[in-house]
Order: C-alpha cells, then structure tokens, then sequence
C-alpha cells in the first residue's frame, strides 16, 4: 500500500524572500534565512518520508498565493499558506486521477 501525499510547500529564493515580506508583522519577524528553513523542509520531508508517506512538493508562487488569498477573504499566514498548499495538492491529486 502506497502512503499519503502530503503537501510541503515549495519555494525558490525569490519566492521565499517575497512570501516572507507578505506575513504579517508577528510572523515576519526573524526569519529564518532561505538555506536554513529549506533546511527544515527537507528534514520535514524526510520525516514524511520516514512515517510511509509521500512528501509532494508544492511551488510557492507569491503573486499566485497573494491572490488566491484575496480571492478567499484571507490574510496571508502560515496557517493559511498550509492551508493553500494542501488545496492545490487536492487539485492536483484530482486531475492525476481525471487523466
């Protein structure tokens, strides 16, 4: 039996740094720096790994993320970034299965 894809947000630099300057105050302060918090993603992947499931990495695009939150009424946080993350894995999880 094949594990659950779980969502793991994705980012580039760019996208990193741009994701960073849209959190609110509280969770823009001290950031981790790019290498060290992807640092703990793959570590989280690992662990994902190592529980028989699935990390799918999901591309963090601020402009895209910026809008789906507005689109949705909804400040851009951590939870809520998990909460996009998790959606469009469903999305594409949905088409896999349409194809």
């Amino acid at each position: 039996m094949q594990g659950t894809p779980i969502a793991v947000p994705w980012y580039t630099p760019e996208s990193y740094a741009a994701v960073i300057r849209l959190l609110p105050p509280g969770e823009r302060r001290n950031p981790l720096t790019y290498d060290r918090f992807m640092a703990q993603t793959e570590a989280a992947e690992k662990g994902i790994r190592g529980s028989g499931n699935i990390p799918d990495r999901i591309p963090i695009d601020a402009v895209e993320l910026k809008a789906w939150h507005d689109h949705n009424h909804l400040d851009i946080c951590r939870v809520n970034i998990s909460a996009y993350v998790q959606i469009k894995l469903a999305k594409i999880l949905r088409k896999s299965l349409n194809n």
